[in-house]
């Protein structure tokens, strides 16, 4: 049923290339015969022009008096208007209303979160034993991994195969994806750098430096990159990789960030032996709500330890916690959690969780096996 659903999802997409493209080639048919027939009005005025000019040319050695007559004869002939041509202008607007425009429908619906009815699509491991600590989905079938003492990047489907690997000359840590043609990459162990890996010819750039401190958790948002670093500090930096300013991540040590999509900012606090949520507002000056393990369910979870989370376009924060084999739900206005996953997903100590445009929540575990659910 799944697969019949993204498959008609496919044909759609090429449909609408289709139409597209069938409605292109239309317009510039249009185009091309307006501009046609203006081209033909001018080749016809231009003979009728030299058919007189060669007229007048042919009697130029007769006589003065019947060449006189003959210019004032064929000059009502002329035409006393002269031609111009009109530039227009480009209304955008109006070939859009002519052309069409694209309407992107959500990838998926927002549902109530019930573990009961969460599937597992797949489960593979690349690495054994070896943690996944970032992940960054490309469609709703691959995505790039970051794995503990592994020197690259690689590109995975859903079923675990490697279609494309990246060699880096250090570990990466944290990823973030910038479109679909830029890896923003932090190092494992920790340095004060910020990496860029262009994909398009997979050459890597610095592109920032958080000197003196260690760049720990990188985020992506439009306008700007958010860097958590190793002491109680977020950096913002701009798409260039220049600081444009540092603010204090209220008296809590910063581990994880996550940015969403109504500009406010997730960040996973405290230390090693306790962490929370908290959500700020859209400067990030102002933390608006603060998340310690409360559920649903009336209960609370104990001894969490929170590792690198995500969000879908729903501001929903997907919260995996290591030591409880579980991931969070948390709404960006609510104050309680769902668990998303039962005990039958098998899901053990995960340590990084990404959501794709599909809403396929992608978990990467400390054994290096990754799974993937459909909600």
């Amino acid at each position: 049923m799944l697969h019949r659903a993204k498959k008609d999802k496919v044909v759609n997409i090429r449909r609408t290339r289709q139409e597209v493209y069938f409605r292109r080639i239309k317009l510039k048919a249009e185009l091309d015969d307006i501009a046609d027939k203006m081209l033909a009005e001018l080749s016809t005025l231009e003979k009728e022009l030299l058919a007189q000019c060669n007229k007048i040319c042919q009697h130029f050695e007769k006589k003065t008096e019947e060449l006189t007559r003959l210019l004032e004869k064929n000059a009502g002939n002329v035409s006393q208007k002269e031609s111009s041509f009109a530039d227009g202008s480009i209304d955008r607007d109006l070939l859009k209303d002519m052309f069409g425009v694209l309407r992107l429908l959500n990838y998926y619906e927002k549902i109530k979160i019930d573990s009961n009815h969460v599937q597992r699509l797949s489960r593979f491991t690349v690495t054994q034993q070896k943690a996944v600590f970032g992940i960054c989905p490309v469609d709703d079938s691959h995505a790039w991994l970051s794995i503990h003492e592994h020197k690259g990047l690689v590109l995975v489907d859903m079923d675990g195969v490697v279609t494309e690997e990246v060699e880096l000359n250090f570990r990466p840590y944290t990823i973030a994806m910038i479109g679909t043609t830029d890896v923003l990459i932090t190092s494992n162990p920790c340095s004060t750098f910020v990496y860029k890996l262009s994909l398009h010819n997979k050459q890597v750039t610095t592109f920032a430096d958080t000197s003196p401190h260690q760049a720990r958790d990188i985020s992506n948002k439009i306008g700007e990159v958010l860097v958590c670093i190793a002491t109680l500090d977020i950096v913002v930096l701009n798409q260039s990789g220049t600081i444009v300013r540092t603010f204090y991540c209220w008296k809590d040590r910063s581990f994880n960030i996550t940015s969403l999509s109504s500009g406010r900012l997730g960040v996973v606090v405290g230390d090693w032996g306790s962490r929370e949520i908290i959500i700020t507002d859209e400067s990030y000056n102002t933390v608006k709500q603060r998340w310690t393990g409360e559920l649903d369910n009336g209960r609370t979870a104990r001894d969490i330890f929170l590792r690198k989370m995500s969000c879908d376009e729903y501001d929903r924060l997907f919260i995996p916690d290591y030591r409880n084999n579980q991931v969070y739900v948390l709404p960006s206005d609510e104050k309680q959690a769902k668990c998303l996953l039962d005990q039958k997903h098998g899901v053990v100590k995960p340590t990084a969780v990404s959501v794709d445009k599909f809403g396929n929540v992608w978990i990467g575990c400390m054994d290096g096996t990754v799974h993937v659910m459909l909600l």
